[in-house]
């Protein structure tokens, strides 16, 4: 006689041959990734947060991830205890882009440049204040102008949609009545 088949049970919930899958690092360990470095080593220690670098380059946090993405600086991610984060390398060379000035743009001065350099800094200042102040009086007025005028517009617009309707409603004094209108009530009326 013929054996029957076996039948063969499948658990959908087993993890049989999963062992190289799940033997991976321990997440909940700090460190425990090979790939990153660990947060206990001396040197990783002591290189910058986000923000502290943020604070030291005096620039913002998108620039720095964007200069990390790029290579400028010296960067690597550690596991930290709320995650995944950043941490620079201090007094690393940051090479900034140059400042680019189109014609009729004056080069800016540098930051450390002091007030005792131009005498007449002062003076150029007030000068400058007043002119602004002047133009913002002026730009003032032309918003309230084109404020008025926006509003008048409006208005109008709206008196002219109801004279439009009115228009519509009129019955027009030009219009003749046709041949049959005026032949049918010749016998209606009895003329």
């Amino acid at each position: 006689m013929a054996e029957h088949a076996q039948e063969i049970k499948f658990d959908p919930s087993s993890i049989e041959g999963m062992d190289d899958l799940l033997s991976g690092p321990d997440l909940h360990t700090p460190g425990s990734d090979k790939t990153s470095p660990d947060l206990t080593s001396p040197d990783i220690a002591h290189w910058w947060t986000l923000p502290e670098a943020t604070t030291a380059l005096k620039v913002n946090e998108r620039t720095l991830r964007r200069w990390i993405k790029s290579g400028k600086i010296e960067a690597s991610k550690v596991q930290g205890t709320y995650g995944d984060e950043w941490r620079i390398k201090p007094g690393s060379e940051i090479t900034c882009p140059p400042v680019i000035t189109g014609p009729g743009k004056p080069d800016p001065a540098p930051r450390g440049q002091s007030s005792a350099d131009s005498p007449d800094m002062p003076a150029d200042l007030l000068e400058t204040k007043i002119r602004l102040a002047i133009m913002e009086q002026e730009n003032q007025q032309l918003k309230q102008q084109l404020q008025g005028a926006t509003f008048r517009n409006g208005y109008l617009e709206a008196q002219l949609e109801g004279k439009d309707t009115q228009i519509k409603l009129l019955t027009d004094s030009q219009h003749k009545r046709g041949f049959w209108a005026r032949f049918s009530s010749w016998f209606v009326t009895g003329r």
